[in-house]
């Protein structure tokens, strides 16, 4: 996934854990992380495996102020269209239910769709095609 990214100059990657729990010791997720210096942007993977249920506030709160921290000034949320379990109808609808939440999740936080041409100059340019059809894209303004 990060081969897709147009990262130039220093960057750093990261595997973050999302904790809850009266002394954190539940795990809601893992999110693998890139930040691109240069452009002081954060990406974040919001892999197939990774639901509403585990994208909680928290999660979203620690992942932008991590993000702040290393001196980001924006956050590329990143999406799977694709589901590695899609052939099962009945989960399907529950992924497809978890999309929809995610799209209304998104608006809560009024992080911003970007399309396939806003997808310039953050993905290598030719694998913006490949990247727009498998993932979406999503970016919330820090500063």
């Amino acid at each position: 996934m990060i081969e897709m990214f147009n990262v130039s100059g220093k960057s750093r990657s990261y595997e973050l854990d999302s904790r809850s729990g009266l002394n954190g010791s539940r795990c809601n997720g893992s999110y693998s992380c890139l930040m691109d210096e240069s452009r002081s942007t954060f990406f974040v993977w919001l892999g197939a495996q990774i639901t509403i249920e585990q994208f909680t506030k928290t999660s979203y709160l620690s992942l932008t102020n991590f993000a702040e921290a290393q001196g980001a000034t924006k956050v590329v949320l990143v999406q799977a269209r694709d589901h590695h379990q899609k052939g099962n109808s009945l989960f399907s609808l529950k992924i497809f239910v978890g999309i929809v939440n995610f799209q209304k999740l998104f608006k809560v936080l009024d992080a911003q769709r970007l399309n396939k041409k806003a997808l310039q100059g953050l993905v290598v340019d030719d694998k913006i095609e490949e990247a727009f059809e498998a993932f979406a894209f999503y970016v919330i303004q820090l500063a």
